[in-house]
């Protein structure tokens, strides 16, 4: 249950702004600094694109990864029949595909 817990908040607190900040990794890897025409220093850069993320991520672990998981451990510990197992593989599968599609809408995958 520790690892669970623990691959979460990493998901939550570690990928998830990363994926939601694509565009941008490009900016810090090549020292451009610019965010929306302003130079700004590489901690002033950071703190500018970072700055809400720790609310999006704590919203995503609460609303997305939390309960994901307790359908998962209910699923899993009931050891019902394979319809349930179907069900738990649909649900995963819708979960990527509403993530995939959250990140397409929010311009996360846009190169700026």
């Amino acid at each position: 249950m520790k690892r669970v817990i623990l691959v979460n908040i990493f998901v939550a607190y570690l990928l998830f702004p990363l994926l939601i900040n694509f565009g941008y990794i490009d900016n810090i890897l090549f020292s451009n600094y610019l965010y929306y025409g302003t130079k700004y220093s590489f901690g002033d850069y950071l703190v500018l694109i970072f700055n809400d993320l720790p609310i999006h991520s704590t919203l995503f672990l609460c609303f997305c990864l939390i309960p994901l998981q307790l359908i998962k451990i209910f699923y899993i510990y009931k050891k019902t029949s394979t319809s349930s197992s179907l069900f738990f593989k649909g649900l995963t599968g819708l979960f990527i595909l509403a993530l995939i599609g959250a990140f397409i809408l929010t311009g996360g995958f846009i190169l700026s």
